[in-house]
Parts: structure tokens; C-alpha cells; sequence
């Protein structure tokens, strides 16, 4: 293999293996473990690991970062305002920048999440369960430990936090954060809250920063062998990009009521135990998914998906694989 080859799947197995963590650092979160954020995807014992969400203030440094994290997850198990809450992040458009040395990266991610949560017009003096949109970005550090790749700084800008029926304009501000009870290293600015760190032009327009910068020049490039464990880590990172492609093919069929299509591609429908199941509609197994399936294909009102009016579009975020 060439060189250059060999070094642009070695890049493409950082972004997957960056992406991979991300998407486990939201789940985790989704999920009311801020421990395992910790102590599985945070460099936590690194001199420069830092934390800074929205307007809670900077973290920096291991003593710090544990006592914020340990801070949220009290504040996680406490039940009495968690009541009817959802929060569910979703990531989009990834940019990744992997470092000439390879050991270092930075990424963003943009987020419009859809969350119930107890919240009123700022600054919140009473508040009540609430739908919400939560709009921002993740910019990220990443530094790679012993052949992992771990978060360094992990640093979410929010952009606005709007009750559904009432919309950004009209109150873009509903929600602040202040959960942890430990003081920070630097406050967050209260005149920056809104669009903290953000860049604006000459004519005060909002340009939705920060940015990333082309090159991450810190010392000469690695030199490469296709060595067992970097054919291992490209072969892993073909195989989630793969499958993630097979969801896509998925959605697409789906999307066109193709089911017959879609299971001849993508299901080993051979397989006894192979399944569908979607949401409350129980599980179909072997012959019963097969069944299914030529049921789903049929014209007329014999098929549960011929509805007239019918709008199925599914979006796919924040994709996390293990293998």
C-alpha cells in the first residue's frame, strides 16, 4: 500500500473513532451517566482536560473536571425537578481536524435538540415543565492515550434554548444552566450567554462561531506500517461506515415503502432468528417477518403502510456502532 494510501485510512479511522466517542458522550448523557463520561471518554487525569458547558463557567484541570462531573451527577440523581424531563442530543455535521502528528484533534458538531425540562422566560424565577429546542455547538479537543482517543476539552456553545410554541424570536432564552455547585476557574461572561464565545461581523450579524482552523500543525507526521493493530483499526472503521451506509439504504427504502427491496439488500432473511420490529409494533421473527413483509407490499388497505397522506421521513443522528 502507498503511503499517502495508507495514511488517508489512517485519517479516516480518527474520524470514526472520534465520531464513535461522541456519540457515546451523548448517549451517556441522554442516559444520566456523567460518571461514565468521566472516567471511560475524558482524558480526566491530563494537566490541560477542561470543561465548559454553555454558561456554566470554565473547569479546568483533573481536581476541577472530577468535582464538576461528580457535581452533575448528584444533580442528575436527584428526582424532584426531573419529572417528565427528556433530554435527547442530537449531532450533525461533523468537522474534524486531526493534528499532523496524529495525536491530537479538534471537532465540532452542531446540535438542535428537542428536550422537556423545567423552564421559564429568563432569568427562570418560576418555572414549569417546558418543551424545548436547544441549539448550539460542540467544540472539542481530543487527544490520543495509549491508542485511544479521549476528549480533552469538551466545550458546548449554545446558541438559543426557545419554548416550541413560542420560537427563537420571540423567546430565545428559557432555560439556564447552573446545576454544579462548584465554582468554576472563569465564570461565563453574563453578557455572553447567549452566544458565548461566539464571532460577530462589523455589522453585528451573528456568524455562529467558533471555527475550526484548517491545520493543526504540532510536529512532524507519524510514520506509518501496516502493522496488525492499523489494518485492525482501518478494517473497524470500513465496517462502521459501512453499516451507518446500510441504515442510510434503509431509511431510503423505508421512505418508498419498498420493505420487499429493502430485505432482499440489507436482512439475512435465511437467518431463523432474523427480526423487525419498529417502535410499539411488535417483534416479527423468521417466517413471521417474512410474512410481514410480503403483507407490507401488497396494494390496497391490506397494507399497514398504504395510507394516503402518508409522510414518513426518519433522520439519523449521532450513530454509535460496536465490534
Amino acid at each position: 500500500m502507498e503511503k499517502k494510501q495508507l495514511a488517508s485510512l489512517v485519517r479516516m479511522a480518527d474520524h470514526v473513532e472520534i465520531t464513535q466517542v461522541m456519540a457515546e458522550l451523548v448517549q451517556s448523557f441522554d442516559q444520566f451517566d456523567a460518571i461514565h463520561v468521566l472516567e471511560r471518554l475524558m482524558a480526566a487525569d491530563h494537566p490541560e482536560v477542561s470543561v465548559e458547558f454553555m454558561e456554566e463557567g470554565l473547569y479546568e484541570g483533573p481536581e476541577k473536571v472530577k468535582a464538576y462531573f461528580q457535581a452533575i451527577q448528584e444533580y442528575l440523581d436527584d428526582p424532584s425537578d426531573k419529572r417528565g424531563w427528556m433530554a435527547i442530543q442530537n449531532l450533525a455535521t461533523p468537522h474534524i481536524v486531526v493534528s499532523t502528528s496524529g495525536q491530537r484533534a479538534r471537532a465540532q458538531w452542531d446540535i438542535l435538540n428537542a428536550n422537556a425540562m423545567q423552564a421559564a422566560p429568563y432569568p427562570a424565577e418560576q418555572t414549569k415543565l417546558t418543551a424545548l429546542w436547544i441549539c448550539g455547538r460542540y467544540d472539542n479537543e481530543f487527544i490520543k492515550i495509549n491508542g485511544e482517543w479521549k476528549l480533552l476539552k469538551l466545550h458546548l456553545v449554545t446558541y438559543f434554548k426557545t419554548p416550541f410554541e413560542e420560537g427563537w424570536l420571540k423567546n430565545p432564552d428559557c432555560l439556564r444552566f447552573g446545576a454544579c455547585k462548584v465554582a468554576p476557574t472563569r465564570p461565563s461572561n453574563p453578557n455572553k450567554i447567549y452566544h458565548s464565545d461566539a464571532n460577530y461581523s462589523g455589522d453585528g450579524l451573528h456568524t455562529y462561531g467558533p471555527f475550526l482552523p484548517e491545520c493543526i500543525e504540532d510536529g512532524p507526521a507519524p510514520e506509518l506500517t501496516e502493522d496488525e493493530a492499523t489494518l485492525r483499526r482501518i478494517e473497524r472503521a470500513a465496517a462502521v461506515k459501512e453499516i451507518e451506509m446500510m441504515h442510510g439504504r434503509y431509511l431510503t427504502l423505508l421512505d418508498s415503502f419498498n420493505m420487499k427491496q429493502m430485505c432482499v439488500e440489507l436482512f439475512a432473511m435465511e437467518e431463523p432468528d432474523v427480526t423487525f420490529t419498529m417502535c410499539e409494533g411488535g417483534d416479527y421473527v423468521g417466517p413471521g417477518m417474512r410474512a410481514f413483509v410480503e403483507n407490507c407490499n401488497k396494494p390496497g388497505a391490506g397494507n399497514p403502510m398504504a395510507v394516503h397522506g402518508w409522510f414518513g421521513m426518519v433522520c439519523l443522528w449521532s450513530p454509535r456502532s460496536r465490534r
